[in-house]
């Protein structure tokens, strides 16, 4: 009656629920009146003979079932009608035999039906991601999934597939120096979204695969852009989006810790491996935002640094509030300064007082300046240094911006131009031209710096030179080579600004760590005293670096 019903043949049901009722109260047992008066029991016959024979009849059944019907079948479509089985079987264990024989049922068709066919079934998980049959990935997950070593290889292949498909998708945005950080974190916030519904719908939010997912999302962070995961450039590019953020998108600079886009970020940066790239990107950006006056607020400011001071648990959110306070502390010492200074207000000077500890820069080179610029100076440095005591002043002027006005031919034009190069351009006040021998002697710049200083002026068409200088030969100016003021120079903007000095030559940097391996990076360095200064910079503020933590900042 049992293999006709299995076999879907016509057999009276109703009779094999009465003969397995009466099966299970039948005994051949005596009992004494102690006995007869207990609860009934299943009987002995019906577990030790009836239960064992079906037991054995099932296993038979279901292992000549499972070869004919893989036989004839696709793995996928196997598997469905197993599961299908597997179902129905329940329900005629239930109905006639006993609840209790369900699982050990289970058992006999996972065993005949499912493990003689497990690497047909891994194999065919790869195409189901592939081809995104997430029901499918959901249907074999539930059939397996009490199979521990089959689960290890379904994560594997979980794992890999994910990794492939971000990297993928973060790649399709572009490179690093084109792709665009909104666009970098939106893609990652509907990859986060795509997939963790995957693994709570797929898998039941097994920790398994949970973990499989996470993993994958670091390796893919930190490792897209096809770039030696030491760079890190998703971590710059994090940087750069709150750089846009709080420079060109106003609305989002409202309830910060609520605003979609930093609640991506955040999510993001979870899986950043070292957040020293993130870290030194951030406080660079912010240096430039202040300094230039691009932040939409100060207010919003405030608010990511304590909104990343709390998810990341960084302490570098000492420095990024001491460099806000500077920048909002500065204007009122202008106010006091000029107050005091009236002869020097034609100049329209604004000084920033940056505390040493707190921002990303470093003294590079002293110059001569012209002797209004040196007295004022000297005169900020003496009323500082009187206000306050023990406090000593240096002043970097290879980020000072300075506006030159200057009559060309046509008409006069503002320049904005940095320290350096306005201390090159003020000698021609005085001269039509001057040889590089002269302008080194005149401003005392470090010669490399003065040669990247010339080649930009003259880039911007503001000077001419004899020497066909060029962004390989900086090193190389003959001392006799003369520069010259571009009289015609011409431009439609009352106001021209020229960018600082860039670093501009390329060189080949080799680091070898105590692993034994070698760091082999293409870097844009302007000259070994930028390494110099970088690391006395860096090891001041840490006391004591690991060597690779030491380089991840200087290359940074």
């Amino acid at each position: 009656l049992i293999t006709k019903h299995r076999e879907g043949q016509d057999c009276n049901i109703d009779d094999l629920l009465t003969f397995c009722n009466h099966l299970q109260i039948l005994t051949t047992d005596r009992f004494d009146d102690t006995e007869r008066e207990s609860t009934p029991k299943i009987s002995r016959f019906f577990k030790t003979e009836f239960i064992p024979k079906f037991m054995d009849h099932t296993n038979n059944f279901y292992l000549k079932y499972g070869e004919k019907l893989f036989s004839e079948l696709t793995p996928f479509e196997y598997i469905k009608n197993i599961k299908n089985e597997m179902n129905l079987e329940k329900i005629r264990v239930d109905k006639y035999i006993h609840p209790n024989i369900s699982p050990e049922v289970h058992v006999i068709i996972q065993k005949t039906c499912i493990n003689p066919h497990i690497s047909f079934f891994i194999q065919d998980f790869s195409c189901m991601l592939n081809e995104s049959r997430y029901c499918d990935v959901k249907f074999l997950y539930d059939i397996i999934r009490e199979r521990d070593d089959v689960n290890t290889q379904l994560k594997s292949i979980f794992h890999t597939f994910m990794k492939r498909v971000i990297i993928e998708c973060i790649n399709k945005l572009g490179t690093y120096e084109t792709i665009s950080p909104i666009n970098f974190i939106n893609t990652l916030a509907d990859i986060f979204c795509h997939y963790d519904q995957l693994v709570i719908y797929a898998f039941g939010g097994d920790p398994l695969f949970q973990e499989a997912k996470n993993s994958a999302y670091n390796y893919a962070i930190n490792n897209c852009f096809d770039e030696t995961p030491r760079v890190q450039n998703s971590s710059k590019i994090m940087a750069k989006f709150i750089h846009v953020l709080l420079t060109q998108y106003p609305e989002a600079c409202h309830s910060i810790r609520n605003q979609t886009y930093f609640v991506n970020l955040i999510r993001a940066l979870e899986h950043i491996e070292n957040t020293d790239i993130f870290k030194a990107s951030v406080i660079e950006l912010l240096a430039q935002r202040l300094l230039n006056k691009t932040s939409i607020s100060y207010q919003a400011e405030l608010e990511v640094v304590k909104l990343l001071g709390e998810k990341l648990n960084e302490d570098f959110i000492c420095e990024m509030d001491k460099m806000i306070i500077d920048v909002q502390e500065n204007k009122m010492l202008n106010n006091s300064f000029i107050t005091i200074s009236s002869p020097y207000a034609p100049l329209h000077p604004y000084i920033n007082i940056l505390t040493s500890t707190a921002w990303p820069y470093t003294h590079l080179s002293d110059i001569n300046l012209p002797c209004e610029i040196t007295t004022m100076y000297k005169e900020f440095e003496e009323w500082y240094i009187d206000r306050f005591n023990g406090r000593r002043l240096k002043f970097l002027d290879h980020l000072t911006r300075v506006v030159l006005e200057i009559s060309f031919t046509n008409k006069s034009i503002s320049i904005d131009v940095s320290g350096f190069q306005a201390s090159v351009l003020i000698l021609f006040q005085s001269s039509n031209s001057l040889s590089f021998f002269t302008i080194l002697k005149e401003t005392s710049l470090e010669h490399k710096m003065l040669g990247i200083t010339l080649y930009t002026l003259v880039e911007a068409g503001l000077l001419m030179c004899s020497f066909n200088i060029n962004e390989h030969n900086i090193s190389d100016i003959p001392s006799l080579a003369v520069f010259s003021l571009n009289r015609g120079f011409d431009s439609q903007n009352q106001c021209v600004t020229i960018p600082h000095p860039i670093n501009i030559e390329t060189k080949v940097v080799e680091f070898e760590n105590t692993g034994g391996f070698d760091i082999n990076l293409t870097t844009q360095v302007s000259s070994v005293f930028i390494f110099q200064a970088a690391i006395v910079k860096i090891v001041k503020h840490n006391k004591v670096l690991d060597r690779q933590v030491l380089i991840y900042h200087v290359l940074d």
